[in-house]
């Protein structure tokens, strides 16, 4: 009985001691999903068509027939300025002496002109007063639409040869309550603009206007390119060595090294373009294992 029991425990030990050395594992399937590629950007939420009105000469108000928030049609007259010649070298920082040498400015023989309306819409940022001397350059006012929201991105140069107008944007946000939302490129600028970190083109996103709100940050992902036969494996299955990158497939019970060739790399993993197919099983987290071709293996709840 005593040798019976002796070897009862001997086999169970050794059972035990088995389990605790070879690694336990999860299993990832590997089938075939829709992933998508993007361009990220960040901007404010603002009306979605905003046009800046600025002086082309320096001139001196004479008239104005508007008040701000003052709806316009096209076309309708805003102000009416007498075209005047200010010195090449003028410091605005000194006005005052500008305005004293306008003060009693004979301007009847100045060529007078009429700044209308280049939109229908909301007059918005109109600070101008009569008598005011305006530089050339200057802002006059602005024709905002408040039919639609919209976001303006600045999509860096080596990007934006991948942006067309149509394509889908999912919209999110920190004051979205973790919701998202889908818009669509409506514009881009023709020209590229400098900012203080980046060179690239105004690109307007429109945005649905049920619970966003004007002011609001937008991170904007655009889908440039839609994939719905990717094989995507989370990254915690990856590994790499001076032969390349590889994942280990769950094969006769054991973990096979397999290496594979990473298309690109997505928010949620990588996108595999060859090395796996649909319906392989791979270990998911091959941090338990350790680097070798193939190894046993336990199956984590098995």
């Amino acid at each position: 009985m005593f040798i019976t029991a002796l070897i009862i425990i001997t086999i169970f030990a050794v059972g035990n001691f088995a389990k605790t050395t070879i690694p336990v594992v999860n299993i990832f399937n590997v089938i075939k999903s829709k992933s998508d590629e993007i361009v990220q950007s960040t901007g404010k939420v603002g009306y979605i068509n905003q046009k800046n009105v600025k002086a082309n000469y320096d001139c001196v108000v004479t008239d104005i027939f508007i008040k701000e928030n003052d709806n316009v049609k096209k076309n309708d007259e805003i102000l009416k300025v007498a075209v005047v010649e200010l010195p090449s070298n003028i410091d605005m920082g000194n006005i005052s002496k500008i305005i004293d040498k306008y003060k009693n400015y004979d301007i009847s023989q100045a060529e007078y002109k009429t700044i209308v309306a280049p939109e229908s819409g909301t007059v918005t940022s109109f600070k101008i007063q009569k008598g005011d001397i305006i530089t050339k350059g200057t802002g006059l006012f602005t024709i905002t639409d408040k039919s639609g929201l919209s976001v303006k991105l600045n999509i860096n140069e080596n990007q934006i040869s991948k942006i067309q107008e149509g394509q889908s944007v999912t919209i999110t946000g920190n004051a979205f309550d973790k919701k998202s939302y889908t818009g669509k490129v409506i514009s881009i600028a023709d020209e590229a603009e400098e900012t203080a970190t980046d060179i690239g083109r105004e690109t307007t996103i429109e945005v649905p206007d049920e619970e966003i709100k004007r002011g609001y940050t937008a991170k904007c992902a655009i889908i440039i390119a839609s994939d719905d036969s990717s094989i995507i494996v989370p990254y915690e299955s990856l590994g790499s060595d001076n032969k390349g990158d590889y994942v280990y497939k769950f094969q006769n019970r054991r973990a096979e090294k397999q290496y594979v060739i990473i298309e690109c790399e997505l928010t949620d993993g990588a996108k595999i373009k060859s090395g796996l197919k649909d319906g392989d099983r791979i270990i998911k987290n091959i941090s338990e294992l350790s680097d070798s071709e193939a190894q046993a293996i336990h199956i984590e709840g098995e």
